[in-house]
């Protein structure tokens, strides 16, 4: 029986996913040193857990601190660097000597920039590759911030009178997971693979969604019963609050097979609340429906579109021409090579944030006019508006960035910050 996949509500959910995170990134792109509130729990003698608000979900960041000086499990958010950095100087002199960076997602490796060169930086042997492609590209990582040592099964550092088990459990939540565990402290970083109490999220790119049950049996396999579980957003919890975070998984994967090969598609198993049972699992991050969509892509027989989109060759056109040659590329690629490149509604307006989130206003002004001369009425207007009044202001524009503040305010009303810039700017 063919599985029919609910698109509208797919692509609906990602948009406000991608809507979401740039209206956060409108704020904290502009951030200043002391603006992010990082709150430190000591876990145990030298170990100690320090967590921010990354905007509507918490990003965790673990430091080893003692006599051979800082070990760092992640570097969190490159807007929350300097305060991160703060905040360790608090506990220690001097920067991390060690970095092991759990995944590729940009909220737990951002900070790797600032802390430059001298610390020792492991990671999946993945990692390296993946941060120099794709959309990666446009976070421009230098040399020195990328992984020194890959591994692809396990290793040991031994620091601060401890040996640190870093253990690959790659696959599920994205392709380079890795699990730290401080073995003599008891407490063990799992980063994305457990969001617990909440239905995780999953790369669609490296992860799988079918391998996530398995993946978490691992590290319950591997883990000793005292040992306390650092996720990088969910709540800290113990080996069984773990069990139960995998009879979730392991229990409503299966209810989504069943309900499959019953013939009903994804649209139907949503409506008839199949996973009811579970809603004390939803959070910021995914919903009852939206485990139900992951799991029915996962369970798609037939494959998935998997042109990229063309962000590696917009890209090294911007860097060897600029904007106007990028735009030109943009054109020509659409036009002439749809069989090898993605273009949609998401195209131009995907582009413009990645410029938008590294920095890049005029570039970045330069596609999202693009998206909404191609998409006027499109779902990613409201992005479009907001960002382009931000680039336009932070580009000295005073006059398109209030027409596209203004813009933005008559489709948002309520949106305090917006109406505030533009009296700002209506006094200049």
């Amino acid at each position: 029986m063919p599985l029919t996949i609910n698109k509208e509500s797919h692509m609906r959910n990602a948009i406000l996913t991608v809507i979401a995170a740039s209206l956060l990134i409108c704020t904290s792109a502009m951030s200043a040193p002391g603006e992010y509130d990082i709150k430190t729990t000591k876990l145990a003698d030298h170990i100690y857990e320090l967590s921010f608000d990354g905007g509507g979900y918490t990003v965790k960041v673990i430091a080893s601190v003692g006599v051979d000086g800082i070990l760092l499990v992640d570097t969190g958010k490159k807007q929350a660097a300097e305060d991160l950095r703060a905040k360790l100087r608090t506990l220690a002199p001097g920067d991390p000597k060690i970095i092991i960076l759990t995944h590729e997602h940009a909220e737990h490796l951002g900070g790797n920039e600032l802390f430059g060169k001298e610390p020792v930086v492991i990671g999946h042997s993945s990692l390296r590759s993946i941060l120099k492609q794709g959309a990666f590209l446009y976070e421009e990582f230098s040399e020195a911030t990328l992984p020194d040592i890959g591994l692809n099964d396990s290793l040991s550092v031994f620091f601060n009178g401890e040996e640190i088990k870093v253990i690959a459990v790659t696959g599920s939540h994205s392709g380079s997971d890795l699990v730290v565990w401080f073995t003599k402290s008891r407490d063990a970083c799992v980063a994305g693979i457990c969001n617990s109490p909440f239905f995780p999220s999953v790369d669609e790119e490296t992860g799988d969604v079918l391998k996530y049950s398995s993946a978490v049996q691992r590290i319950i396999d591997v883990l000793p019963p005292d040992v306390t579980i650092v996720p990088g957003h969910g709540t800290d919890c113990t080996i069984v609050e773990l069990r139960k975070f995998h009879d979730m998984l392991f229990k409503t994967t299966e209810i989504v097979r069943s309900e499959l090969a019953k013939g009903k598609d994804i649209a139907t198993i949503e409506k008839e609340d199949a996973l009811k049972e579970w809603k004390s699992f939803e959070g910021s991050y995914t919903s009852a429906n939206g485990w139900i969509e992951y799991l029915g892509r996962g369970f798609r027989k037939d494959p998935a579109d998997q042109r990229p989109f063309p962000v590696e060759p917009l890209y090294y056109a911007l860097k060897a021409k600029g904007l106007d040659s990028a735009l030109a590329c943009f054109q020509d690629l659409q036009k002439n090579r749809l069989d090898k490149f993605k273009f949609d509604e998401t195209t131009a307006a995907y582009i413009g944030y990645l410029l938008f989130e590294n920095a890049k206003m005029p570039e970045s002004a330069g596609f999202f006019e693009l998206s909404l001369k191609e998409y006027p009425d499109g779902v990613y207007k409201e992005l479009c508006y907001r960002n382009l009044g931000i680039a336009y202001e932070k580009t000295g524009n005073t006059s398109l960035a209030l027409k596209n503040h203004r813009k933005f305010l008559e489709l948002n009303p309520k949106d305090s910050t917006t109406a505030k810039a533009i009296e700002r700017l209506e006094k200049e």
